[in-house]
């Protein structure tokens, strides 16, 4: 079950959104089917997603994709790598967290709708996109969405000071009334 979790920021941004479930329930699948909807509307975005590489039936690792330009790069495999930053069972390469950390600080204080997919304990840890966010959210973009598991979204909101609001099913809760929703914000 995915799980939308919104959040009225104590900041100056308009809102936060949390697209949360399990992994592998399908948050980038949503991600991405927003981010067509998004474009073909012309509302400006930013940011970035993960998609996943399999090998064997099983998750190998991630490619990090930039939401503006479409660049993708490795982020993180499951295989030995001497110059990853290890964190569980992944191997991080540092360009991949460069890459993403630079596409964050580019949307300091922009009217646009921000992706983060995905926020997890890498970040709770300090590690991963924190640093980015910390700096983010001191000078927010307009809308930021993140994907995150639901075992830890409170723990996101409470570290980067976001007071929760409503939890919606999307089984219930439709792209189209997040992206009708979005819409409204910059229209």
């Amino acid at each position: 079950m995915v799980i939308a979790v919104y959040f009225y920021p104590v900041m100056t941004m308009d809102k936060v959104f949390f697209i949360s479930g399990e992994s592998g329930i399908g948050k980038t699948t949503f991600v991405k089917q927003l981010i067509d909807k998004l474009s073909h509307d012309n509302i400006p975005m930013a940011g970035f997603y993960a998609e996943g590489i399999w090998s064997n039936d099983e998750r190998a690792g991630f490619d990090l994709v930039d939401v503006q330009t479409g660049t993708k790069m490795p982020l993180c495999t499951t295989d030995y790598e001497a110059t990853g930053i290890p964190f569980r069972r992944f191997y991080f390469y540092p360009e991949a967290l460069t890459f993403g950390q630079r596409i964050l600080s580019d949307c300091k204080g922009s009217h646009r709708v921000v992706i983060v997919d995905e926020v997890g304990p890498f970040e709770l840890q300090g590690g991963g996109w924190a640093a980015a966010l910390d700096d983010l959210l001191q000078n927010p973009p307009r809308v930021l969405i993140c994907t995150a598991r639901p075992s830890i979204v409170k723990s996101l909101a409470t570290k980067w000071n976001i007071l929760p609001i409503v939890y919606n099913d999307l089984s219930s809760y439709k792209m189209d009334e997040l992206f009708q929703e979005l819409k409204q914000l910059f229209h």
